[in-house]
């Protein structure tokens, strides 16, 4: 959603982005936030000038999952 909308609106503006979704597009690389050591690999493979969290739980899934 947040996340979406922000990575398009910065690739429309000429920036690169590397954005990670849970399932894997032509625009996201599938990644499990909560594995930190799969979470660094990323980060130290595509070395950010800049990370935006946009990382959230859904509310009907933190309502079965609290």
């Amino acid at each position: 959603m947040l996340g979406h909308l922000a990575a398009l609106h910065l690739r429309q503006r000429g920036h690169e982005v590397s954005a990670i979704g849970r399932t894997s597009t032509a625009l996201w690389t599938a990644l499990d936030v909560e594995n930190t050591d799969e979470l660094l690999r990323f980060i130290d493979r595509t070395r950010p000038d800049a990370i935006l969290n946009c990382a959230g739980v859904l509310i009907q899934a933190s309502e079965t999952d609290v």
